[in-house]
């Protein structure tokens, strides 16, 4: 009877456990599979960009012109719509807000430290 249990347990652990993982890798692989030149990505850890040149194991990713990076296939998260990657350069091209540089010392409230060096 004991061993039907972990039978049981185990069948459901690989079911809940196991079987999504793989399919997961399967689409991933899939996706991997169906890159073309001029495709746009974007990567496991954000970055987006155009596929220009792909070889076995690389791809090669325009991320604005003249911005070329080499990355991995397998680090390809996603095929995105190119909109979004319009979206993503615009806002990467846009001027940052200016430094506030006129800051005046006089002008701070001074912190006041203990013996340990602690503020408060």
């Amino acid at each position: 009877m004991g061993a039907v249990i972990i039978l049981v347990v185990g069948g459901l652990l690989s079911a809940m456990l196991i079987l999504p993982r793989q399919r997961q890798m399967r689409r991933h692989g899939a996706l991997v599979a169906s890159l073309h030149v001029g495709d746009s990505v974007m990567t496991g850890s954000g970055i987006y960009g155009t596929i220009t040149d792909l070889q076995d194991d690389l791809a090669w990713l325009e991320l604005a012109p003249g911005v070329v990076i080499k990355v991995a296939r397998r680090a390809i998260a996603s095929k995105v719509e190119p909109a979004t990657t319009a979206v993503a350069a615009a806002a990467s091209s846009a001027q940052p807000a200016p430094a506030e540089a006129s800051l005046d010392p006089d002008q701070l409230d001074p912190v006041e430290h203990d013996a340990d060096g602690r503020a408060g």
